[in-house]
């Protein structure tokens, strides 16, 4: 589960062009996955 969790932020990251990821990008992830 970790494993795929881990995937979707590198790819929220590398979609944001980003090298950081916030506390509330962590949350909204989180959210949309429990929405599924």
């Amino acid at each position: 589960m970790k494993h795929i969790y881990m995937i979707m932020i590198q790819n929220h990251i590398a979609n944001q062009s980003s090298s950081t990821i916030t506390k509330s990008d962590v949350s909204a992830l989180h959210q949309s996955s429990q929405e599924r």
